[in-house]
């Protein structure tokens, strides 16, 4: 079994809470050559866009479209923090000045119809990513699949993943296809300030307020173990808890059960 960190950060106000998840990974383990730290940049969704490949990650990070934002939420959750980098998103020239216009195109990094643009049919918002560290390509490729699949291809300084042909924006559709693959054991988890409105990865609470956890949409039978960052533990799929001072808190689960590998 292997175990995978998901990391967040962000300000204080009073007391901020921060999930982590640990997530227990079929039936591969991540190379080695796809561990480590990741490279600096801004962050978006989760992702490091990469500050030698990308200098306007805000405009980039925008450009994503909405099936692109849901493919990288999913795989996540699947990925090791080195294979968490991106190197290009739509364009550091501008997706306006990127697509077929009005305006002159200028030297741009992918060609007309690139579904970094949006291909043919979906203009003005990108359905590809390129991941940079092309030595987590066993990584990435079956974190695709398990998100519902779509196309890939590697190159020696990136690997391109794209959803556009599966949205009807005709573009990739000539790349590798990744066909959808159902995980056989994943952690889950959520965070809510209430006990019916679990849904989030952090929550802004005051001190003493109870914070609500769940992990019930986990895939596969195990037990479930929550470390507070306190020196407080739980067990179990729903517990809850209260913290007793300010502070950022890192809250850790662990889904342990076994995986049946063939």
């Amino acid at each position: 079994m292997e175990s995978e960190t998901k990391r967040a950060w962000s300000g204080l106000k009073r007391l901020i809470f921060l999930l982590v998840l640990f997530t227990l990974f079929p039936p591969f383990q991540a190379h080695a050559q796809c561990t480590g730290s990741p490279q600096p940049g801004a962050s978006c969704h989760g992702y490091i866009l990469s500050s030698a490949d990308i200098s306007n990650p805000t405009a980039q990070c925008s450009d994503m479209s909405p099936k692109l934002v849901e493919l990288l939420n999913c795989m996540e959750g699947y990925l090791p923090e080195k294979a968490k980098v991106i190197s290009s998103v739509s364009d550091s020239q501008g997706m306006d000045r990127c697509i077929p216009s009005e305006h002159s195109r200028p030297p741009c990094a992918h060609v007309i119809y690139s579904c970094h643009y949006g291909g043919r049919d979906c203009i003005g918002q990108s359905y590809a990513v390129d991941f940079k560290n092309s030595e987590c390509y066993a990584e990435i490729r079956q974190a695709l699949a398990y998100c519902g699949g779509g196309r890939i291809k590697t190159y020696s300084t990136h690997i391109h993943v794209s959803v556009g042909c599966e949205n009807g924006c005709n573009c990739d559709c000539g790349l590798t296809k990744v066909n959808p693959v159902t995980p056989e054991f994943n952690a889950v988890a959520k965070v809510g300030k209430t006990a019916t409105s679990i849904e989030e990865k952090n929550v802004i609470v005051k001190v003493g307020d109870m914070v609500y956890f769940d992990a019930s949409d986990s895939v596969g039978v195990g037990s479930f173990s929550w470390d507070y960052a306190d020196g407080n533990t739980a067990t179990g799929a729903s517990p809850s808890h209260s913290f007793s001072s300010e502070g950022t808190y890192t809250v850790a689960l662990t889904f342990t059960g076994n995986l049946n590998l063939g």
